[in-house]
């Protein structure tokens, strides 16, 4: 897929940044539900998760119905990316989130997990009942399974020079550390701030 605008390494560079931001959002707000936690803070954090799971799906290529090309740079319709969104290809020209066979074809966990968290999180919607969000059943651990699983293919493909150093190495190496323990979030250690500078996390 050709993207509207090739972006130059340094914007790529920043771009990282809040691309390594939504990751540690990801796996942090799983760790801390976890650890469990009682309303609204729960609440809080789940919300946080499952949006932060939809736009990482969206950015990796999962979830879009449509393709950004020279010819049709602009926004064409519900789940199509705007010119100015940040996708994998921009890193990786050429990059498709699965395999040949099923290159754009997300795993049922993704697929799945969209039409809930638009109509329980992202919209209000007649699909929430008195529970809320709470009573659908997220599987957030299968779900950063996935998407951190393609994160990872992603970054270790990205040429040099794309990525913000040394914040992405460090958060390579305690990824590969909690795979070889079969974990998933980060529920201990390092904060969010050890890898993000303070002006892109507090808002």
């Amino acid at each position: 897929m050709t993207t509207a605008a090739a972006r130059s390494d340094v914007e790529l560079r920043q771009a990282s940044r809040h691309l390594l931001y939504e990751v540690c959002m990801l796996e942090q707000t799983g760790g801390r539900l976890q650890l469990g936690q009682d309303d609204p803070v729960r609440s809080a954090l789940l919300e946080s998760f499952l949006v932060h799971a939809r736009l990482l799906a969206q950015f990796l290529g999962w979830n879009r119905r449509g393709q950004r090309t020279k010819e049709r740079p602009e926004p064409h319709g519900p789940g199509k990316p705007d010119p100015e969104d940040v996708l994998a290809e921009d890193f990786v020209p050429g990059w498709t989130p699965g395999p040949p066979d099923k290159a754009w074809t997300p795993p049922p966990v993704i697929s799945e997990m969209r039409a809930p968290i638009n109509g329980r999180v992202a919209h209000l919607s007649y699909q929430r009942d008195a529970r809320g969000i709470g009573d659908h059943r997220w599987d957030r651990e299968g779900i950063a399974r996935a998407l951190l699983e393609r994160v990872t293919a992603l970054i270790d493909a990205v040429p040099e020079g794309r990525l913000a150093r040394p914040a992405w190495t460090e958060w390579r190496g305690e990824r590969s550390y909690r795979e070889s323990k079969g974990e998933v979030f980060v529920t201990q250690g390092r904060s969010i701030g050890t890898f993000i500078p303070p002006e892109l996390w507090d808002l």
